[in-house]
């Protein structure tokens, strides 16, 4: 089943890529016996897709080297008084 909501403007590329993701590397490939099957692999699944995987906004980094990146280069300025 698939649903559109018309004059959303912020169900673009994100959100779709997003969900496309979640149905295909979650929901799909598994039969869940409990909802708290569900939410732990949702989860894991989760933590997963915001720390480790490569994002095409921050170079193709994952967040978690993005940050530690950010932060090197933030230390390496001296703030000025």
């Amino acid at each position: 089943m698939s649903f559109f909501y018309e004059g959303i403007q912020d169900g673009t590329g994100r959100s779709i890529t997003f969900n496309r993701s979640y149905r295909t590397e979650v929901l799909d490939p598994h039969l869940f016996s409990s909802l708290d099957q569900v939410r732990d692999l949702s989860w894991a699944w989760m933590l997963s897709y915001n720390e480790e995987r490569p994002h095409e906004s921050l170079g193709n980094l994952p967040p978690s080297e993005f940050k530690q990146q950010l932060a090197a280069e933030a230390s390496s300025y001296e703030l000025c008084a």
